[in-house]
């Protein structure tokens, strides 16, 4: 083990930059002739911290098209730095990495720079701008508003006489958005390249505002893009490193005073509150339990938080919890002892940004500093999740991966790829440049303030399976949970959700549909109409895996239903259990809720996971429409479509 003391001073790792061993033929060939000459400004607008990670990806890979590319051309700003569209660079090309938030909202940084969009000035100001939107969205989560904001975007500045520098381009994170995300980098590189040929300069025809154009990226991998400032073409297949200019050391760790919370800090709150959004509150675990009759490692389980401080809970029934997890100290660990980096030393010294780190290095760092680096690792950066594309072939030192059977559908984490190539070349510094941070987890709460006005309910079941190579895997979130006992804390905050809402029209009739976790959202609900004691008719159908799970049916017996239908995917254990999908019973009852829905007013609700249960019920309720509607495929779509503009369909869906 490598020991760090006073005297030493700098990170006991290698502060170099990143060794990219192999890049992609293509980002090879762009060499000094053929480097962008156009200052380029890349604009992000993120929620969970996945736009800002590849537009620093972008960033880099553009800063490292020729060898004497330099970090002036290209730049990276959040959308709240530009406020005002008016603000934008006529000179420049702007490419935004923008997320879709909530129901079909651009993310709250971004929301300024969208008003601005519809301003007359800001109109004239945009006229023959060159721009390229890459948007980020969900299809199976969100299929009614699924990439709005990048839509949004893209259509604001075509209707402003902005000229589209390169067709729109769409990630769906249903699938795997990090392969959409790098096919789109490629083709902005291709394009740059082939305008350097041409002798554009960096200008070139822009897309004729008059085609509704839009690149539904597909999951062709790519090759890599070079970090490197002086790339050597490399068969495909070898793995040769290539050679690089020193730079300076970027980050230090400096030697500090053990502390006496620092082997029992739970949270960042007392060291950088900044880190946490502005409304995360410290919550104490009341009780933590098993939803099952029999307890069972996969089974549901619940847990009640309440306030540690003197703010005073607030919220509805239909919001979530965001949570901000810790990583195991074993996964910590293991990433320290790769590098050979005792826990004391990680413990006992806080990451720096050294004087000499350039103004590019200190703002593409995406983790905060004046933190221990164990810390570091524990809270702020994702261990887990699989590596991006560009950072997966630097690691297994290749580039011809199939990055979605060899990666991300095995969920390999970024050590697993160092263990499996042998990379030595990759120091921990280098990675932590490229690794995101952890994003806080949405959960829906399961109590509504009517019942439970001091403490809140969660509802979750632990992820645990093993992956297509064999390996065991876990969530990080729900492992994090696992863990938690009474009297533990935890870091999280409300999020409001108001278009999750019971109707107010009193005789309304509610459907609710809920698949495993789902129950949480609908359990809210359910406590929200008991608490207004009205005689609303409510429907109600559930789906679990097997009778073991079957929670809260005591909480919907309570008001009444005129139909409670439960189901069970995986098995049943008596003759009058129903073995089926909560979609399968839809059609059972089509005729029913086809009345309700579109002669009695009924708002439905449906709550689950959006890519087997929220595709399916989707999918059902579009046959219903159809069969006894007696209309086309399409009119059955926009029928949903209008449900869903009257608000009458409402989702709580995620994976």
């Amino acid at each position: 083990m490598t020991m760090l003391t006073a005297a030493t001073m700098r990170l006991v790792i290698p502060m170099t930059r990143l060794r990219q061993v192999r890049c992609s033929a293509m980002i090879r060939n762009l060499s000094a002739a053929t480097r962008p000459t156009k200052k380029i400004d890349i604009h992000f607008g993120s929620s969970t911290g996945t736009a800002q990670l590849f537009a620093h990806e972008l960033q880099s890979a553009l800063e490292q098209a020729g060898p004497e590319a330099t970090a002036a051309e290209v730049s990276v700003k959040s959308l709240d730095q530009t406020p005002n569209a008016d603000a934008l660079d006529p000179a420049a090309l702007h490419l935004f990495v923008v997320s879709t938030a909530g129901v079909g909202e651009p993310p709250g940084m971004a929301r300024k720079f969208y008003d601005s969009l519809d301003q007359e000035p800001t109109r004239h100001h945009l006229a023959d701008i060159q721009f390229g939107v890459f948007g980020l969205g969900n299809s199976a989560a969100h299929p009614h508003h699924y990439n709005v904001a990048g839509k949004t975007l893209y259509e604001k500045l075509v209707g402003s006489a902005a000229q589209p520098w390169i067709p729109l381009a769409l990630g769906d994170d249903a699938d795997c958005i990090e392969e959409d995300y790098d096919q789109w980098q490629a083709t902005v590189l291709k394009k740059l390249k082939e305008e350097q040929q041409n002798g554009g300069g960096g200008g070139g025809d822009a897309v004729s505002s008059s085609d509704t154009q839009v690149e539904q990226v597909t999951t062709t991998t790519t090759g890599a893009v070079a970090t490197n400032t002086e790339a050597t073409i490399t068969p495909t297949g070898e793995a040769q490193e290539t050679p690089r200019k020193p730079f300076g050391q970027r980050l230090q760790l400096v030697p500090t005073q053990p502390s006496a919370d620092e082997t029992t800090r739970t949270d960042l709150a007392d060291v950088l509150p900044s880190y946490y959004h502005p409304d995360t509150q410290r919550w104490k675990v009341k009780r933590h339990q098993s939803l099952s009759p029999q307890p069972t490692a996969n089974g549901l389980h619940e847990l009640q938080l309440e306030l540690t401080g003197a703010v005073a809970l607030s919220y509805d029934a239909g919001d979530h919890l965001v949570v901000y997890p810790s990583q195991p100290d074993y996964l910590v660990e293991a990433y320290l002892d790769h590098w050979n980096i005792f826990v004391g030393d990680a413990l006992h010294s806080t990451v720096q940004l050294t004087d000499t780190a350039t103004a590019t290095a200190s703002s593409s760092y995406p983790h905060p500093t004046g933190i221990s680096l164990y810390d570091t690792l524990r809270y702020c950066v994702d261990l887990m999740s699989p590596p991006s594309p560009k950072l997966a072939r630097t690691l297994l030192r290749r580039d011809d991966i199939d990055y979605k059977t060899e990666v991300f559908t095995p969920r390999q984490s970024p050590l697993a790829l160092l263990r499996q190539s042998g990379n030595t070349d990759m120091t921990l510094e280098d990675l932590l440049y490229q690794l995101p941070s952890i994003a806080p987890r949405y959960y829906s709460i399961a109590s509504s303030p009517a019942r439970h006005p001091n403490s809140l309910y969660l509802t979750y079941r632990p992820v645990r399976y093993f992956n297509s190579l064999g390996a065991p895997q876990q969530g990080l979130c729900t492992s994090y949970f696992q863990q938690l006992q009474a009297g533990n804390t935890v870091m999280a905050y409300v999020n409001r959700n108001p278009t999750f809402r019971l109707p107010t029209e009193p005789e309304a009739p509610i459907i609710l549909l809920a698949g495993g976790c789902g129950v949480a959202a609908v359990r809210a609900l359910v406590e929200e109409l008991q608490a207004r004691r009205k005689t609303t008719p409510v429907y109600i159908f559930l789906g679990f895996r097997n009778p073991a799970d079957a929670a809260y049916l005591d909480v919907m017996e309570s008001v009444e239903p005129v139909l409670l239908d439960v189901s069970y995917s995986l098995s049943c254990t008596a003759k009058d259990q129903q073995c089926a999908l909560v979609s399968d019973r839809l059609q059972v009852h089509g005729a029913m809720l086809y009345d309700l829905l579109q002669n009695q007013g009924a708002y439905l609700y449906a709550c689950g996971g959006a890519r087997t249960f929220g595709a399916a019920i989707q999918r059902e309720l579009y046959m219903l429409f159809e069969e006894h509607g007696h209309c086309s495929q399409q009119e059955a779509q926009e029928a949903l479509q209008e449900l869903v503009r009257q608000g009458r369909y409402c989702e709580d869906l995620a994976d």
